[in-house]
């Protein structure tokens, strides 16, 4: 059997199907090893899209924010096939216009 036809011996030689979603519901899928760690798939996103990822923010399908990107993959819990999503962060609203204005 040649090098290039062996299986992966372990689970974090095993690459995992990750899929990026920005805005206008554009979508990078790539391959990322367990052990990566979450900027590199933020960098990589970045790179195919061609944007900017100073303003963006690493969440999971369902919201759950995913903020230490220096955390590996399996650290943070992703799974085969997850959906991410690295959209821009919302606008605060003004401190006198929020939740935290005094009442008169």
């Amino acid at each position: 059997m040649a090098s290039s036809d062996k299986k992966p011996d372990k689970p974090a030689d095993r690459k995992l199907t990750l899929q990026v979603l920005i805005e206008d519901n554009q979508v990078f899928t790539d391959e990322f090893l367990p052990n990566q760690k979450l900027h590199v798939i933020t960098n990589k996103t970045e790179a195919h899209f061609h944007i900017d990822g100073t303003e963006r923010i690493l969440r999971r399908a369902d919201g759950t924010e995913l903020p230490d990107l220096q955390r590996t993959i399996t650290e943070s819990g992703i799974f085969e096939g997850e959906v991410l999503k690295y959209l821009k962060k919302a606008p605060r609203p003004p401190r006198e216009e929020g939740f935290a204005s005094p009442c008169r």
